[in-house]
């Protein structure tokens, strides 16, 4: 499983590429449900509300109550108090890859309008801000705090 401070290596389109876990991935994930406080990354939110499910993932409306500079932020940062934490359930190891590609494609999007100079508005994605590879009875748990779009 997945220790503090490792890497994940996982196939996207063809080539090997590591995936960086934060520090704390080792503990097990805590229950998500309307009032919890859950830590991602170097942030710490109170979930809100429950905005949608499907088969394998759950999103959330979470306020931010802190971040922790220094602490491996992952991607972007907002002004939003509130945003979108999506907390996927990953069975096997393919559900992993797939779920930390789609973490991948975020940042490298990020990155990308950052090097262009490209203004926010003119994307409609969503901003990765942190996220967290958890262990749990399952499998694995992958949860992305992300900015979230109108609409």
């Amino acid at each position: 499983m997945v220790t503090s401070g490792s890497s994940q290596r996982t196939a996207a389109m063809g080539s090997e590429q590591v995936i960086p876990q934060h520090p704390g991935s080792n503990k097990e994930a805590v229950e998500l449900y309307v009032g919890a406080s859950v830590d991602v990354g170097s942030h710490h939110f109170r979930v809100v509300d429950q905005l949608g499910s499907g088969s394998y993932s759950t999103v959330w409306l979470v306020e931010i109550l802190d971040r922790r500079p220094g602490e491996g932020n992952a991607g972007a940062t907002t002004d939003e108090q509130r945003v979108a934490l999506k907390d996927v359930l990953c069975k096997n190891h393919t559900a992993l890859r797939q779920a930390l590609y789609e973490v991948q494609l975020m940042l490298g999007l990020e990155r990308k309008r950052l090097l262009d100079d490209t203004p926010p508005s003119k994307l409609r994605l969503p901003l990765c801000l942190t996220y967290e590879v958890h262990p749990n009875a399952l499998g694995s748990a992958v949860r992305t705090a992300m900015t979230r779009l109108p609409g």
